[in-house]
């Protein structure tokens, strides 16, 4: 049984979209990634494939869409305790943006 602590466990997935970042000859290939569509089933299939490759380390991703920015953050959770142990991005910057946002959006609107 191995066991290894969560900082190299989320190191190792914060490497991997390092990585991805760094490589753009994929992204020129498809285009802009906000154009890029993935269906519900491919997103699924993707997840499950992350989350059976964590099943050693005794944790799983969930995917949590923001209300209020309609984007997409991840939960990295204990698997025996249902903790939560790492948000990417933490939901309280995505909360935080969202406020900031809004406050923007009531200045602008008065000043108009």
């Amino acid at each position: 049984m191995s066991i290894e602590s969560v900082h190299s466990i989320s190191d190792r997935i914060m490497n991997a979209y390092q990585l991805k970042a760094a490589n753009p000859v994929e992204e020129q290939e498809r285009g802009n990634s906000a154009e890029y569509e993935v269906s519900f089933p491919e997103l699924q299939k993707t997840v499950e494939g992350a989350n059976r490759l964590l099943e050693p380390t005794q944790i799983h991703l969930q995917f949590e869409l923001h209300e209020k920015l309609n984007e997409y953050f991840v939960k990295v959770v204990d698997n025996k305790t249902n903790e939560v142990i790492r948000e990417i991005p933490p939901k309280k910057w995505l909360d935080f943006y969202a406020a900031m946002a809004e406050f923007m959006g009531l200045i602008v609107d008065k000043s108009l």
